[in-house]
């Protein structure tokens, strides 16, 4: 009954772990800029898509995906590094220059 027990709780713990941040899914707004960005849970774990939509109505597709606990974000030419700040902002992170941040 032990071992059940511990497998059990390995095999809970390692899907959980291969689950990206559930904190990022939704819509996000950068009312300065007038970006909104939606990020969407994916067919995969730790992948998925994300749109980029500008307020002349245009739209961007992209994809995120987590590695190593590291969610990278592509969108178009431009990738990112995804940050969380609590459950209310994220940043989008370029590799060079300011990042952009987004409220829920």
């Amino acid at each position: 009954m032990k071992k059940f027990t511990f497998l059990l709780t390995v095999l809970v713990l390692i899907a959980e772990i291969s689950n990206a941040d559930s904190r990022i899914y939704g819509v996000w707004e950068n009312a300065e800029q007038k970006l909104r960005l939606d990020i969407l849970d994916g067919f995969k774990a730790g992948q998925g898509p994300i749109l980029q939509i500008k307020d002349d109505g245009s739209v961007e597709a992209g994809s995120w995906e987590e590695k190593s606990g590291e969610i990278k974000v592509k969108l178009g030419y431009s990738s990112y590094t995804l940050g969380l700040d609590g459950d209310s902002k994220i940043f989008l992170n370029p590799s060079y220059g300011d990042g952009i941040s987004f409220l829920k």
